[in-house]
């Protein structure tokens, strides 16, 4: 191995020019430098807890906007149909934003 610095490179680039292509050197440069690329993204995330029902929770869903969303559905204290009315909403909502199932999911 060549030292580089005092450091043991992961690499030996031991070529002579004269006998080889400019296109060939171009190519091998290349390799060794796209091993360090990148891509870089943004995946928006929401977290949002669920407290109440009715209007308001409507509106609270149809602000995200997100690639992925965490919702808790907290719901301390609420009558059976409140949370009737929470349940109805959400899946309302979940059908309306993913209104075709993923393959893993179980058929109802």
């Amino acid at each position: 191995m060549e030292r580089l610095c005092g450091q043991r490179c992961a690499f030996s680039f031991k070529i002579s020019l004269s006998s080889i292509s400019l296109n060939f050197v171009e190519m091998q440069c290349a390799a060794l430098i796209h091993r360090y690329s990148y891509t870089l993204g943004s995946s928006p995330a929401a977290f949002e807890s669920i407290r109440h029902g009715g209007s308001t929770l409507s509106a609270q869903l149809d602000k995200i906007d997100t690639a992925f969303v965490a919702l808790n559905d907290d719901v301390m204290g609420a009558s059976p149909s409140s949370m009737r009315d929470v349940d109805e909403r959400l899946e309302t909502w979940f059908e309306r934003t993913w209104p075709d199932p993923s393959p893993w999911e179980r058929a109802q």
